[in-house]
């Protein structure tokens, strides 16, 4: 795995870095009630696999980091007919590189 893409809700970054947008990115999962319980551990490993999928889209982008990052756990989702949890994560891909660098951004 390449280097982690960092993840920001804000819908902007400050400082003195300038930054490229890549684009939009999202990602969802459905667990059916089936497959996953009513657990802390069941939230926390679809939450890193909706992240990780996002992730792996920016740096497909070739961006750094992912801001206006929103998460949204529905654990009474429905889809054809089925009951369950539905984890979904919607942002921004970013590339940032140094005011400084006369270098333009990653493409």
């Amino acid at each position: 795995m390449s280097e982690r893409v960092q993840l920001h809700a804000n819908p902007w970054l400050c400082g003195d870095q300038q930054q490229t947008y890549a684009g939009p990115i999202a990602a969802d999962l459905f667990l059916p009630d089936s497959v996953w319980s009513d657990r802390f551990i069941d939230y926390l490993w679809a939450e890193n696999a909706v992240i990780e999928m996002v992730q792996d889209q920016a740096r497909s982008l070739s961006a750094d980091e992912i801001v206006g990052y929103v998460l949204t756990l529905d654990p009474f989702a429905e889809r054809a007919g089925r009951r369950g949890l539905a984890v979904s994560v919607t942002g921004t891909a970013v590339r940032r590189y140094d005011s400084d660098s006369t270098a333009p951004p990653r493409s």
